[in-house]
Formats: C-alpha cells, sequence, structure tokens
C-alpha cells in the first residue's frame, strides 16, 4: 500500500521533500507535466528532470495534455521518462497506442485512468500496466461509491483526498477489497488538488498532514494481518 503525492512544483524545498521521502517510505512523489500548460502545478521539464534526478527513487511522472502526450509518443520524453518508476498518462488512450507505450515505458510501470473512455484497457495484456480508478477525470470530486475494477493488475484510488476526508475514504476503498486483494499490497491512492495552498502552490504542510494520516490508518487494527477490516 502506497500514497501518491502529486503535483510538486517550483515553490518545493528540495532538502524538505527529501525528509519526506526518507521518513515515509510508503510514499511516492508525483510531477505533473503539461507541453502547453508551464504554470505553478505544471513546473518547467528542466525542473522535473533535475528534481527527479536528485530523489532519485519512488517518482510518478503523469502526462497532461495532448502536446505532452503527443511529445512521448514521438520519442521526445525518453529521457525524462527513464527517470520515474511509473508514468501515468492522462486521458483516454487507445489500446492501440497503449502496448507501444507500455513497452516503451518498461520496467517502469505505465499508469492509465480507468473511466468510461478507457475501459477497453482493463485486460490489455502487457506486463506493467496499472489502473487509477478516478470518475472525476482529475477534476478532485470523490465517487459516491468507490469501485474495484475486475482485474488483477495493480490499482489506484483518486478523486477528492485530502486531509479532511483521507482516513474515512480510506475505510470506504479497503471494503471494496476481499482479504485476498488487500494482501496483495497492490493499491495505491493519489491526491493533488487538496495539497494546494490558497495561492496553487504545492503546501508542505499539509503534504506531511497527509502522510501521517495514511500512516496512522495502515498502522492501525483497522486492517488485519489476514486482510479483515475491523
Amino acid at each position: 500500500m502506497k500514497i501518491t503525492i502529486t503535483g510538486i512544483d517550483e515553490s518545493v524545498n528540495i532538502k524538505l521533500l527529501l525528509e519526506l521521502r526518507n521518513t515515509f517510505q510508503f510514499a511516492e512523489f508525483g510531477f505533473l507535466y503539461s507541453e502547453s500548460n508551464i504554470a505553478k502545478r505544471y513546473p518547467s521539464l528542466d525542473f522535473i528532470k533535475k528534481t527527479a534526478s536528485k530523489i532519485g527513487e519512488r517518482c510518478a511522472l503523469h502526462l497532461c495534455g495532448r502536446g505532452a502526450i503527443n511529445q512521448f509518443a514521438d520519442k521526445k520524453l525518453v529521457y525524462v521518462t527513464s527517470l520515474f518508476d511509473r508514468v501515468q498518462i492522462n486521458g483516454g488512450v487507445s489500446r492501440e497506442a497503449a502496448i507501444p507505450a507500455a513497452e516503451r515505458l518498461f520496467p517502469a510501470i505505465m499508469i492509465t485512468q480507468h473511466n468510461e473512455r478507457n475501459m477497453s484497457l482493463i485486460d490489455l495484456d502487457v506486463r506493467n500496466h496499472a489502473l487509477l480508478v478516478d470518475s472525476s477525470g482529475g477534476r478532485g470530486i470523490s465517487p459516491d461509491e468507490w469501485l474495484l475494477p475486475p482485474t488483477r493488475k495493480s490499482v489506484g484510488f483518486a478523486g477528492g483526498l485530502g486531509p479532511d476526508n483521507l482516513h474515512d475514504e480510506l475505510c470506504r476503498i479497503v471494503k471494496t477489497m476481499n482479504p485476498q486483494r488487500l494482501n496483495e499490497s497492490d493499491w495505491w491512492v493519489d491526491m493533488e488538488s487538496k495539497l494546494r495552498d490558497k495561492d496553487d502552490w504545492f503546501c508542505f504542510s499539509t503534504a506531511h498532514e497527509v502522510l501521517e494520516i495514511f500512516h496512522n490508518f495502515v498502522e492501525s487494527p483497522f486492517i488485519k494481518p489476514t486482510g479483515e477490516t475491523t
């Protein structure tokens, strides 16, 4: 089980980020890359490459927008994707595009969003494919019900998660899994929008709070060794 803290931007103190990584071994750090939208939550490619190189492990890259996805398809991001353990391709992805994308990223994991647009990818026969359940499509809205896709692949959950609701939503997510699935420990949660401050910069104090909540949850008796829940 792990948690992805997404939205590392150019306001981030690298020393503090490394301290978070070293303190919370289950934490992964996500970078949003947009070819055309270089803004607060979309840092420059140079910053992404420099920062990911310093972190060195447990990093994810999220490709956002058609420009970034076209750059990836045209093999213009080979070096930067090689710095990441996992690469998420946001938006709709066809089966024809997904297979070569996964092969190009291997051994890194390719993540696609599991929603109506990408239903055909659930049985994609590649060894490094994971699914992110996010019915809001990156808009930061929690679903009425979390649904675990019928797959043996790694599955993540995103949508409206933050310090105000993470514990309760983790309880709801865990209840979607049978004991065997839970024990496989191949699931994660991802959050971004609620980690930003009033000026739309990444907020360290909020990230630290979220990581503490996640730590307390996974260490609590709520999840028993057998996978049963109290």
